[in-house]
């Protein structure tokens, strides 16, 4: 008789991480389906959203940020819209903050997968501060798969949105208890955190889940990248506050190759983030 030999490709997903800003670009103009247009022409699986509102003010109050310009839009779920216009039928939002105005502002996770299982977590909060908070999925990325039968490629994503302290004080302590909260996610091959750390790699936060998860992907050796590209324009450039880390917990049959900065300033005050897993 002769064998059957079964060869399965290196299958690649792409992961985003993206602060929309409520869908409100750098000249205060609101566009929802911009920022849908930005993650959906990414060919993202899964995307970490950050500055969502759940029927929330999409304009010119934010949590205790002002936006320049009118009023725009009307008040809606961005994450029920944002899956709905880019295809990632998957997505858990997590409110972190209650809007004086009504609604809450928080982050979102969308995935073409199916989402396996949700834990939230809220960061202690400074007296006078907007709320902040982290949010985690357990997906399976070989959940879609035609081929069968293949081993769980389960994975938590993490998605989280620090506060913007000048000291690095505030956004110090949120890591610590942002590590805390990994701690307690178990049973899959691999972490993924991603989000708005509203801190340059000098400051203390990212040192802090280093400590632990090593490089971020734009420092990674076996990561192609352009690891000076920041991804918040401020009038002198662009300065890096977002990442991507990404950690294997059982073995290297996933791992990262690459990462990229979209340049992309239609759709928010920040660039999108994109890396590249193979397995």
């Amino acid at each position: 008789q002769q064998k059957r030999i079964c060869l399965v490709k290196n299958q690649t997903q792409k992961i985003m991480s993206f602060n929309i800003r409520c869908g409100i670009n750098r000249k205060s103009i609101f566009n929802i389906e911009k920022t849908a247009a930005s993650i959906r022409d990414a060919g993202v699986s899964v995307v970490g959203v950050q500055e969502v509102t759940d029927n929330g003010q999409n304009g010119r109050w934010v949590g205790t940020t002002c936006i320049s310009g009118e009023e725009n839009h009307k008040k809606e779920n961005q994450a029920k819209c944002l899956s709905e216009l880019t295809g990632l039928k998957y997505f858990e939002y997590f409110g972190v903050h209650n809007l004086a105005g009504g609604g809450t502002f928080g982050v979102s996770i969308l995935s073409t997968h199916k989402i396996l299982e949700t834990k939230t977590y809220k960061y202690r909060r400074w007296k006078g501060r907007d709320q902040r908070g982290a949010l985690a999925v357990r997906i399976d990325l070989n959940e879609k798969s035609n081929e069968t039968p293949l081993k769980k490629m389960e994975g938590w994503f993490v998605v989280t949105h620090l506060q913007n302290d000048v000291t690095g004080l505030e956004q110090q302590d949120e890591a610590v208890e942002l590590l805390s909260f990994l701690a307690t996610l178990k049973g899959t091959e691999f972490v993924v955190i991603m989000g708005d750390f509203n801190s340059t790699p000098n400051f203390s936060a990212p040192k802090v889940i280093e400590r632990i998860y090593g490089p971020c992907l734009a420092q990674r050796e076996c990561v192609r990248a352009d690891k000076m590209q920041g991804t918040f324009p401020n009038g002198c450039g662009a300065i890096k506050i977002d990442y991507i880390w990404f950690k294997s917990c059982v073995a290297d049959n996933i791992y990262p190759i690459k990462f990229d900065v979209l340049n992309d300033d239609e759709a928010s005050d920040h660039f999108p983030i994109v890396g590249t897993l193979t397995f």
